[in-house]
C-alpha cells in the first residue's frame, strides 16, 4: 500500500488541519505542543474535542465507543526503535520533509470493509487470520468474553487467547481448525455459519463490541435472508467436500445464512405466482408458472406460505417421479 494516507495526516499536522480517524503508534514518546490528544492518556477530563488524535498504547472499549465507534479508522505503525525515534523528532519538528522522511514507513490503514466483498475473498483464512492478528495488537485485553462460540460457550472468567473479542475457539477436529471448516462451508455449499458471520463483523466491519444480536441484525439487513438451522446431511448436499470432521460436532445443526436466498426477492415471486395462479388460464400449470416466475430449487424449499404450498407439492412430486433431483 502507498504511504499517501500516512503522509497525508503527517502533513495535515503540519498545517494545522484535523485528521479523520486515529494514528495508533505504540510507545511513542509523545512530547509536543501541537494540537494533538493522546488517547492513552483520557480519563474524561481532558477536552479532546477538535484535535488530532493519536494512541500510544491499547485502545480499550471505553476510548473506542467515545472516540471510534461511528468512524472506526486506525492509521496503525508498527515501529522499531529507529522508526519511533523519527516520528518523536517530527512532532517536536515539524519543519521536516514528510515526503521525504516517511516514503518507506509501513502502516496499514484499518477501517471497516465491505461485509459481501470479505464473502468474496480467495484466500478468505489467510485474510481473516492477518486482519485478527494486526487487530490484536491495537485493541487492549479485557475481562469481556464478545466472541462466544455456538454450541460451546466460554466462561467468562475462562482463561484463552488474549483479546477474546476476536477469539474464534481453537478446537481441532482431527487436525481441522472449525474457522476453516466454516469456510469450506461457505465455498462449497453457499451456506454462511452465523458464527463466521459474527466473526467477520467483528474483525472485518470492527463492530468489535457489539452483540449478537445486532450483528444477526446488521447480517440479515446486508444479505436479505435470515439464518437457520442446518444438518449437516443438508450441508454436504449443497456441495462440501470434507473429511475427518468429528462426529460430536455434526450431531448439532449449525446455524447459516443461505447465500442463494434474498427474502425480498423470493416475497416477490411469491406475489407473482400466485397472481398467476388465480388467473387460472387454462394452458398455464405450475411447471409454466415456476419458469415464468424463475423460481429456483432453493427458493421453493424456503417457501411455507399456505396457498401456494399444495401446488409446489404438486411440482415438487412430479420432479421426483420423472428422476430430476430437487
Amino acid at each position: 500500500m502507498e504511504n499517501n494516507e500516512l503522509i497525508k495526516w503527517l502533513n495535515n499536522i503540519k498545517n494545522n488541519v484535523i485528521n479523520e480517524g486515529v494514528l495508533y503508534i505504540k510507545n511513542l514518546r509523545l512530547k509536543t505542543k501541537l494540537n494533538i490528544f493522546d488517547l492513552s492518556n483520557f480519563k474524561n477530563i481532558y477536552d479532546y474535542k477538535n484535535k488530532n488524535l493519536i494512541s500510544t498504547n491499547y485502545i480499550n472499549k471505553y476510548i473506542f465507543k467515545t472516540f471510534l465507534e461511528f468512524n472506526p479508522k486506525i492509521l496503525y505503525v508498527r515501529c522499531d526503535e529507529k522508526t519511533l525515534s523519527k516520528f518523536e523528532i517530527f512532532f517536536e519538528n515539524i519543519k521536516i520533509n514528510v515526503e521525504e522522511e516517511f516514503k518507506d514507513i509501513e502502516f496499514c490503514l484499518i477501517e471497516r470493509l465491505e461485509f459481501k466483498e470479505v464473502l468474496n475473498k480467495e484466500y478468505l483464512y489467510d485474510f481473516l487470520q492477518e486482519r485478527r492478528n494486526m487487530l490484536m495488537n491495537i485493541f487492549e485485553e479485557d475481562n469481556e468474553v464478545i466472541l462466544v462460540e455456538e454450541n460451546y460457550k466460554i466462561e467468562a472468567n475462562a482463561v484463552v487467547s488474549r483479546n477474546k473479542r476476536f477469539y474464534y475457539n481453537n478446537m481441532v477436529f482431527e487436525s481441522f481448525r472449525l474457522i476453516q471448516f466454516d469456510i469450506n462451508i461457505l465455498k462449497n455449499s453457499n451456506l454462511l455459519t452465523s458464527r463466521l458471520a459474527n466473526y467477520i463483523y467483528k474483525i472485518c466491519l470492527l463492530y468489535v463490541y457489539s452483540t449478537d444480536k445486532f450483528i444477526g441484525n446488521k447480517v440479515h439487513d446486508t444479505l436479505e435472508v435470515g439464518s437457520k438451522p442446518y444438518t449437516f446431511e443438508f450441508i454436504k448436499h449443497r456441495g462440501l467436500k470434507i473429511a475427518n470432521i468429528s462426529s460430536l460436532f455434526l450431531k448439532k445443526p449449525v446455524r447459516c445464512y443461505d447465500l442463494t436466498i434474498n427474502e425480498n426477492v423470493l416475497e416477490a415471486k411469491m406475489l407473482i405466482l400466485k397472481n398467476l395462479i388465480n388467473l387460472s388460464l387454462p394452458n398455464l400449470d405450475i411447471n409454466k408458472m415456476i419458469q415464468i416466475v424463475e423460481l429456483s430449487n432453493n427458493e421453493i424449499k424456503e417457501i411455507r406460505d399456505p396457498i401456494l404450498k399444495p401446488y409446489l407439492r404438486t411440482y415438487v412430486k412430479a420432479l421426483k417421479n420423472s428422476n430430476t433431483i430437487l
